[in-house]
């Protein structure tokens, strides 16, 4: 049985996979989230802990334009300090599931994940 570890689980897509993962019944299932009754922050998990997941599905973060511009310091240190450190905590055994938004492409129509990426616009991007 894998294991899994998601981040952001209290969240839109979060709660959706979530319940998708659940009903899977398939899965050792850990999930962390700054809501609910028992909040967690990602950051403060230790890499040991980490590296005993097969898969680590990354939804926690900083997720529209508005709340980082009202955050553009706590955005910049969630969705790129904070992710740059939980990253090297990851193992090569283990399996890294991130999810982003259209927006770090900027204002291309197309892209693929070979293509350069455009300077930032704003905080969010």
């Amino acid at each position: 049985m894998k294991s899994i570890l998601v981040t952001g689980s209290k969240g839109y897509i979060g709660s959706a996979l979530m319940n998708h993962l659940r009903a899977e019944e398939t899965y050792a299932i850990h999930d962390i989230d700054i809501m609910g009754t028992n909040p967690i922050e990602y950051q403060s998990l230790n890499t040991s802990l980490i590296r005993g997941y097969d898969v680590i599905i990354h939804l926690a973060g900083h997720s529209s334009v508005q709340s980082c511009e009202d955050d553009p310091i706590g955005s910049l240190r969630n969705n790129c300090l904070d992710f740059f450190h939980l990253v090297n905590k990851i193992g090569d055994h283990q399996q890294f599931l991130y999810a982003s938004s259209a927006s770090v492409y900027g204002k291309a129509k197309f892209c693929s994940e070979t293509d350069r990426l455009s300077p930032p616009i704003k905080e969010y991007d």
